[in-house]
């Protein structure tokens, strides 16, 4: 689904002429507009639908502007006054961190010889985020792989899960991100982070401990 920038009536109050600017491929996908009617409003949904549907990848990009294509739709009924709404809507915004626990370790080798710096931890409603540098360190080239994880616990024996998260960049320095969930408990004092290097891909091996002191702006409210 993609936005459109203007809508106009056609003089039956039936045909709509919605206008966007877009930029993609006739030969792969077609514009399709698409409307849902209630007793209030004409809600027009405008995607972009491939012409084969193998599987494979059919690209477009929504560009600022003027608009330079438009596609008309008969309404099956006349609008009748009705507010005319698009259905695409922006993404929310990401909820904010409820508190952020700057962390500046750095630990390694990990990753093939590299050094990871853990940056900061932001606390959510539900889970964690630990924000995290990959630097180049002394490269094994006999053992190259960028497995490394992450172990997690408190004070009280609580059980955590780090998933994988995204990650980026170049041969100079790797950014990325690691989900915690839960947050810790209430009752919780101390939470430790520890770096774990995977080496040839099945060995674990601890290369630093952090341990964080916690405090009631950073674990979940009593009861909740």
């Amino acid at each position: 689904m993609l936005p459109w920038q203007s809508a106009e009536v056609g003089p039956d109050d039936r045909t709509v002429t919605v206008r966007f600017n877009a930029s993609f491929d006739a030969g792969e996908v077609a514009p399709r507009l698409s409307a849902d009617l209630t007793a209030a409003e004409v809600v027009l949904r405008l995607e972009m639908v491939p012409h084969v549907t193998d599987g494979g990848l059919a690209f477009f990009r929504v560009q600022a502007g003027s608009p330079n294509h438009s596609i008309d739709l008969t309404l099956p009924e006349p609008l009748a006054g009705r507010q005319i709404v698009d259905a695409w809507q922006p993404p929310s915004a990401p909820p904010a961190p409820r508190r952020v626990i700057g962390l500046d370790r750095e630990f390694g080798p990990v990753a093939a010889g590299r050094r990871v710096h853990l940056d900061r931890l932001e606390v959510f409603d539900d889970s964690m985020v630990l924000h995290y540098r990959l630097r180049p360190g002394e490269q094994d080239d006999d053992d190259v792989h960028l497995l490394w994880d992450l172990d997690v616990e408190d004070d009280l024996g609580t059980e955590y899960e780090v998933p994988s998260g995204a990650y980026g960049g170049n041969e100079r320095e790797i950014t990325g991100d690691r989900e915690i969930v839960p947050v810790p408990p209430s009752t919780a004092h101390t939470l430790t982070i520890t770096v774990i290097d995977v080496v040839r891909g099945t060995r674990r091996v601890q290369r630093g401990r952090h341990t964080i002191t916690l405090t009631v702006e950073a674990v979940r409210p009593p009861g909740t």
